[in-house]
């Protein structure tokens, strides 16, 4: 499937489905900001840590916007169903990317 597939999958299912899916994927990116940030300062790339204070910041409000669309436009019962299906099918394509990026190999006894 793939993340980037799954966003044009949800678009074809409604706007309240695709939008929940963007959202989704927003919101999920904010909590890793303050990481880069404090180890930015930590290690001393207080530039990258500026930066990386300018992202959030478009971030938060992408997340807030997002937040803002899906109460607007979630308003049947197919809505809710597709917007559902849409976050559960971008945490399985979130944790298939970690677990690509972060694999730990199997070991045999």
């Amino acid at each position: 499937m793939g993340w980037e597939n799954l966003h044009w999958e949800a678009l074809q299912k409604d706007r309240a489905c695709a939008v929940t899916v963007w959202n989704c994927s927003e919101t999920s990116t904010t909590i890793t900001h303050d990481i880069v940030i404090a180890n930015g300062r930590r290690i001393g790339l207080d530039d990258l840590a500026r930066c990386c204070e300018q992202v959030k910041k478009a971030e938060e409000f992408h997340a807030r916007l997002g937040d803002m669309i899906v109460k607007k436009y979630v308003i049947t019962d197919e809505h809710c169903a597709n917007a559902i299906w849409g976050a559960r099918r971008l945490r399985e394509e979130m944790l298939h990317y970690y677990d690509t990026i972060y694999s730990i190999p199997e070991q045999t006894v």
